[in-house]
């Protein structure tokens, strides 16, 4: 509709056959050549043009030389009045959450098949340089030190957003200082693995095979929110316009069951169309409906039916997750994995080995496990016990069953600097050093509480440091430091500040930056980020009162990060839609 009042009437993908019209068209389209050439192509007869004149083109990141070389020698050059590049070749998935798409491909380009890896990060720091220009922002950059890809991607991106910056005279960033955190997969090889209890990771874990057409359908829910319906019932995934899906997806399980129905039943005793309907259902005559109440139901059906599928897609999920997680004795194996990945159990004492080695072999020979969380707590015990001995992997993955692919799959951990060979027994292979170190520290802590999730994400502990001022420059080195008159952690923020608002009017791109006092981070991390990891960077933006907005080129699930280790599946290619 936005687009309509601005007279633009149509929007085609330049890919497929298209009407030949007497318009003036305005090409958008990816930095490709293959867009380039079907662009080309509209306007190569001259007696017969797709369309009319002038055209104008925007591309939306850094154009190549070889893409203006085409355009040159093209016959639409003729009827060009606009040739320019917009900075924004990145997608905007949530309210904190940003994709550079680059899917499995990136994955393998980064960590696999490496001959590519120079390329895979110069592109993506351009895509992060249109997400700053975005964002208004020029962050103090921060890398992890574990291995070289982050350093080499802060140095491009610096390098290339200096040069950028130095042909936009007009651009003017946000006074407030902000800092870009770039993390590496290999820092933390464990967490994307591990069972979560909220509500959105354990929908796009527990549900993944019940999600279609690329996250945009979920099948499987009844009609009435129950959880049981037939493969052939499907409807939309929950996105950034169910409210009740926002309020939610954060939260434990436990709590989403219960808080959701209530919410719901006592929505409908005061909503206008529930109440009508009511009336009529208890076969009161047409006459004695007044008739203010039909002229209040009637303003309120199309919001009514629009809340009733919210709520009954989001209670018919939730409905399904605890159902899957008490009949498939997730607890056991949740309460495993956390021994395995803290190193202390739930009563603050350190794990007994013997003991969750016999827990862990007795996993791998249960025939009433399903081999995909097998093989997760395979690869949790390599990555947070530091390998295993030949003879001991040999005879587990015997045990197990495991077919050779899926062998493949666990000795393909070492491109992430795991080490799947034991060194030295319950010491943790591949990731941060330090960070290893606090999780047991912190997982005491945590085991003081009620639940039984202990472990903490390295992304959590990098923000916690960060704020906190604690992030050793051993671990995370500096390649511009905020300037004195623009320190992180100042209480006051420059950026406009708007107070009691929801978060969905603070997102990604929302006027004036968002409603946060605090700093603003942007997260950037290679080689994909998980939903668990998502729902960090909301819970700290809530509790600490900063600006966080997360991305990378892939946001997995347990089963899609596994899919990253699998033999040509890195290969995937996933592009954006010219």
């Amino acid at each position: 509709h936005e687009l309509n009042e601005l007279d633009v009437g149509v929007v085609l993908n330049v890919k497929f056959n298209r009407e030949r019209v007497k318009v003036s068209p305005i090409y958008f389209l990816s930095s490709n050549v293959d867009s380039a050439k079907m662009m080309c192509a509209d306007y190569s007869n001259p007696k017969e043009t797709k369309y009319a004149a002038p055209v104008h083109v925007y591309f939306n990141s850094k154009v190549s030389k070889k893409i203006i070389d085409l355009v040159k020698g093209e016959n639409i050059r003729k009827y060009m009045k606009t040739f320019t590049e917009i900075q924004n070749d990145f997608l905007v998935l949530e309210q904190r959450v940003f994709s550079f798409y680059g899917g499995r491909t990136s994955f393998n380009d980064l960590y696999v098949n490496t001959q590519n890896r120079s390329d895979e990060l110069a592109q993506r720091a351009q895509q992060l340089i249109g997400l700053c220009l975005a964002l208004e922002e020029d962050p103090a950059i921060r890398y992890s030190t574990n291995g070289r890809d982050a350093k080499t991607f802060a140095e491009l991106f610096n390098s290339s957003f200096n040069d950028t910056k130095s042909s936009l005279k007009q651009w003017s960033p946000n006074p407030q200082s902000s800092v870009l955190l770039i993390l590496d997969r290999r820092d933390d090889p464990l967490t994307p693995f591990m069972h979560s209890l909220s509500f959105q990771p354990m929908v796009f874990d527990l549900l993944h095979d019940d999600i279609l057409e690329n996250g945009a359908k979920i099948r499987g829910l009844k009609e009435d929110g129950g959880g049981g319906g037939g493969d052939g019932n499907t409807r939309p995934m929950p996105d950034e316009s169910d409210q009740i899906w926002i309020k939610y997806r954060h939260d434990f399980i436990g709590e989403v069951v219960q808080k959701l129905p209530k919410q719901f039943n006592d929505w409908q005793k005061e909503n206008n169309v529930a109440q009508l309907k009511r009336k009529t259902k208890d076969k009161e005559s047409s006459s004695n409906v007044k008739t203010k109440d039909l002229i209040s139901a009637a303003r309120d059906m199309p919001q009514y039916q629009k809340l009733v599928k919210q709520f009954t897609t989001n209670i018919g999920m939730a409905s399904k997750v605890m159902n899957i997680f008490k009949n498939s004795s997730l607890r056991d194996v949740i309460q495993l994995e956390q021994d395995m990945a803290t190193g202390i159990d739930e009563d603050a004492k350190k794990v007994d080995r013997t003991q969750m080695q016999k827990q862990f072999s007795e996993l791998l020979v249960n025939e009433n496990v399903d081999q995909q969380i097998k093989l997760r707590a395979f690869m949790l015990y390599v990555i947070s016990q530091g390998g295993m001995k030949p003879e001991q992997r040999k005879t587990l993955l015997k045990q197990s069953n495991f077919d050779s692919d899926t062998e493949d799959v666990i000795v393909n951990l070492g491109a992430l600097g795991v080490s799947l060979t034991a060194q030295k027994p319950g010491q943790q292979s591949g990731g941060n050093k330090t960070y290893w170190k606090k999780v047991a520290e912190i997982a005491k802590k945590k085991s003081e509480t009620t639940s039984i999730i202990r472990h903490t994400s390295y992304l959590e502990w990098v923000l916690t440091s960060q704020l906190s001022e604690k992030l050793s420059e051993d671990d995370f080195k500096w390649i511009n430091k905020p300037s004195a008159s623009k320190k992180s952690g100042a209480p006051k923020s420059y950026r406009k500040h708007k107070k009691n608002q929801n978060d969905d009017e603070n997102g990604l791109l929302a006027q004036g930056s968002g409603g946060a006092k605090g700093p603003r981070y942007i997260v950037y991390f290679l080689g994909g980020v998980s939903y668990e990891e998502l729902k960090v960077c909301y819970e700290f933006s809530q509790q600490n009162d900063v600006d966080i907005f997360v991305g990378s080129t892939l946001i997995y699930s347990p089963q899609e990060y596994l899919q990253c280790f699998r033999k040509d599946d890195g290969v995937e290619e996933q592009k954006n839609d010219e």
